[in-house]
């Protein structure tokens, strides 16, 4: 009994050096062990989270037609003038080749939906981001040869016809619908102005119509 009596003695002092190392060493082991983990967000997350800009210039001269669908047929709710701003839809939604016309819907100051057309496939389109209007130097007029005829057949691709301006992407003074003719004056004048082809006519009134991008197939063909 004197040898259990003298050991557990001996164990009961070791077991109180243990726990009073131990609490010492406690405020170490907090001191170096690591903060709880954050996670920073990834670059994608960041971006994701920005609204994305939906403003867009139009950059048709003769300005585009609001439609209730993406239809050269659909009802005409709207219009929007050259360099006016429209804002794309919140999820903005895009129509492919519909004859021939690609289609981006637009949010109303209303708060409705309607569509505009934005150029055939493969064009630089009727839109371009929303920033200052830059200022174009006028050049100087050029003489076209003299054609074998001056009447035009208006067949402008994004319907509505075309507007008659006072001079190239000058005020408006009127208008020729599609399928109508107008008067080149002779001999014939053109002029590139704000990255289109104007050409100067008689007629209906006098003034200046747009003949599209000079890459394109243009606004006008030749009177049958």
């Amino acid at each position: 009994m004197q040898h259990i009596s003298k050991y557990g003695a001996i164990f009961s002092g070791l077991g109180i050096a243990a726990i009073a190392i131990l609490g010492n060493l406690t405020p170490v082991l907090a001191a170096i062990s690591p903060d709880p983990l954050t996670v920073a967000p990834s670059a994608d997350s960041n971006l994701l989270a920005q609204s994305p800009d939906r403003c867009r210039r139009v950059v048709v001269p003769e300005g585009l037609n609001i439609r209730a669908q993406p239809s050269l047929t659909a009802a005409i709710i709207g219009g929007v003038g050259n360099q006016q701003t429209v804002n794309l839809s919140a999820t903005p939604a895009t129509v492919n080749a519909v004859a021939g016309l690609n289609w981006v819907q637009i949010t109303l100051s209303n708060g409705a939906t309607g569509w505009i057309a934005n150029g055939a496939p493969g064009t630089g389109g009727n839109l371009i981001l929303c920033s200052p209007v830059a200022t174009n130097p006028v050049p100087t007029p050029t003489i076209a040869p003299t054609n074998t005829g001056v009447c035009r057949l208006v067949r402008s691709p994004i319907g509505g016809g075309l507007a008659i301006r006072s001079t190239p992407s000058g005020a408006y003074i009127g208008g020729v619908a599609n399928g109508q003719t107008v008067t080149l004056v002779n001999p014939p004048v053109t002029r590139v102005d704000g990255g289109r082809q104007w050409l100067q006519i008689s007629a209906p009134s006098a003034g200046w119509v747009s003949n599209g991008q000079p890459s394109s197939s243009g606004n006008l063909g030749a009177c049958r």
